[in-house]
């Protein structure tokens, strides 16, 4: 079989990759391979020998990857920079060392439906604690990635003290969000920002947490999933729309809590005379502010344009957005130009290349990496469905190229050559398994942290309305 190669779109939204995007045999660092492969399921797990680690001790970490209920035939691997300590790349396991990140150089074979990586992790000198991230793909190795499931695992650990996990404490109540990414460290030692106890239910409101005093305000005082349970009657003044909230403190009050027709114990409400407008109401793109916070239709307007140009809509109405203006594309990891394309086009110096949104010297990417028209391995290949041979990359209907040897051009009969530092995933046949192996496919990494704060500068220098429209869904998670 020849190369694979997908049209893939980041998991978070913020990158597309047409069908001519290059295609990869190498592992790519990223927090998702759904882009490529939409099935998430993946049984990914991790095990640390020793079990007792001293400081400045070397850990084995053993990972295994599995097909949930079907047949695994290979597998890829990413394991993040962890927050502390030195990954190690041991031999004969094909893993890759990139900025202090392991990906696989090849996709690895299963043995009895497993595939089962191991990699080392040096530990600092001082004690403390750990946290490893990997994200793996199991292939079925039907050609595709519709059967392809992809995965992620965490394991925790410490080095030279008790192991324990810490909450986000953002409003400083001594209680944290059991929801958020929370940290790990030495028992009685929490990071800064971060606290021992959980199950805060409104991390922004310091009068809120478990154990608080329960008052009428239609909240979750405590947290216990009840709302002004047995709380003490206060005064409720008249709430004309019933909506539960009321304007002014205008009229003759009554003492209660909850539910008492025509009388509300919260202000806030900006239009009383209408039951469907009030604090915390949903908002809807209808020209109103629906929750009375000052603003209108904010984060519900229609947007239009891709990558940078992606604006929103002055109205709710698709026909008053107007896309941003491209900008010369840029080695970023981002679609600067508005094609639906990232990093492509000759964005380095002569002797140069973009990888991974970095401009780094011919040649130095990783091993088995292949770069645009240089065939080989067929990286750079154009995504096509090739009619006779194995010629996937060809255009539909020609014959099948199968590719030269390393370093050979690309330039035959049907090869197609893919425009040069396009991005993409794939593997490509070059390695020692199956051709079916060529399914396992790698997504790049959507947009690093520092990436996301020189995008939001460049974005919040435009004005409101000229403003790409992100989010938080426009981000990739953050690690601890």
């Amino acid at each position: 079989m020849g190369l694979v190669a997908l049209h893939a779109a980041c998991s978070v939204g913020a990158l597309l990759v047409d069908g001519s995007a290059l295609a990869h045999r190498i592992g790519i660092p990223t927090t998702s391979c759904e882009g490529c492969h939409s099935n998430h399921g993946a049984e990914l797990a991790m095990t640390g020998d020793p079990a007792i680690l001293a400081p400045g001790a070397q850990l084995t970490v053993t990972l295994t990857i599995q097909h949930p209920g079907g047949t695994t035939v290979s597998g890829g691997l990413y394991v993040a920079k962890p927050a502390v300590g030195q990954l190690v790349a041991l031999p004969g396991e094909d893993l890759n060392l990139l900025n202090d990140e392991l990906v696989h150089a090849l996709p690895k074979a299963a043995q009895g439906g497993v595939v089962t990586f191991h990699f080392g992790w040096r530990a600092p000198n001082q004690p403390g604690a750990v946290r490893f991230q990997a994200y793996g793909l199991a292939a079925n190795g039907d050609g595709t990635p519709n059967g392809d499931y992809a995965g992620t695992t965490e394991f925790d650990t410490a080095f030279g003290c008790t192991l324990q996990e810490f909450f986000p404490d953002a409003d400083g109540d001594g209680y944290g969000n059991s929801l958020f990414v929370t940290a790990v460290g030495c028992m009685g030692q929490p990071p800064t920002g971060y606290v021992a106890r959980g199950g805060d239910c409104s991390d922004g409101d310091p009068t809120v947490h478990p154990g608080a005093v329960e008052i009428c305000n239609k909240k979750d005082d405590n947290c216990d999933g009840n709302i002004d349970e047995n709380a003490p009657p206060v005064a409720m003044w008249p709430d004309d729309d019933n909506d539960g909230y009321y304007q002014k403190q205008t009229g003759t009050p009554v003492m209660g809590c909850g539910s008492v027709p025509g009388y509300a114990s919260v202000g806030g409400d900006c239009a009383p005379k209408d039951p469907n407008i009030h604090p915390f109401a949903k908002e809807i793109c209808n020209g109103v502010d629906d929750n009375c916070d000052g603003r209108v239709d904010e984060g519900v307007r229609p947007t239009c344009g891709v990558g940078f140009c992606q604006r929103e809509s002055q109205t709710c109405s698709m026909a008053d957005c107007n896309p941003g203006v491209p900008i010369p594309e840029d080695c970023n990891l981002l679609d600067d130009d508005c094609d639906g394309i990232v990093d492509n086009g000759n964005l380095c110096a002569a002797g140069q290349s973009c990888q991974i949104g970095k401009c780094v010297a011919a040649g130095s990417e990783a091993p088995g990496a292949s770069q645009p028209g240089t065939g080989g391995s067929g990286a750079g290949a154009r995504t096509g469905a090739g009619a006779g041979g194995s010629g996937l990359g060809q255009p539909p209907g020609t014959g099948g190229a199968t590719g030269g040897s390393p370093g050979a051009n690309s330039s035959g009969p049907g090869s197609n050559q893919a425009p040069p530092s396009a991005s993409g995933c794939g593997v490509g046949p070059g390695s020692s398994l199956p051709d079916s192996a060529a399914s396992l496919v790698l997504l790049l990494l959507c947009i690093g942290g520092a990436r996301q704060a020189r995008r939001a500068r460049r974005i919040l220098s435009l004005p409101r309305q000229g403003r790409p429209a992100i989010g938080p869904a426009g981000f990739p998670p953050a690690f601890h």
